[in-house]
């Protein structure tokens, strides 16, 4: 589990650049993905990610907001995460 533990989180294997590190995986970019909470709601960001970003197998457009829902599979490259609010 990942606590999202603030309003702008970063996922990524860059540690020095990140929230939440996966380092070693060079599928993974520097920063990945940036997730955004508001109101309540939690928003993924693809941040240009070269292996990209998917959300239930539908890849995220770069730099667009894209609403979570609880129980969403989100894959980063090749890293695999379950959404739970």
């Amino acid at each position: 589990q990942i606590p999202i533990n603030s309003a702008e989180f970063t996922i990524g294997r860059e540690r020095s650049k990140v929230d939440y590190c996966l380092e070693g995986n060079d599928s993974i970019s520097r920063v990945h993905v940036r997730l955004v909470v508001r109101d309540g709601k939690t928003y993924l960001i693809d941040n240009r990610a070269a292996n990209g970003t998917y959300i239930n197998g539908v890849k995220a457009r770069p730099g667009e907001e894209n609403l979570l829902k609880v129980g969403d599979i989100i894959t980063l490259a090749d890293e695999k995460f379950k959404y739970n609010a």
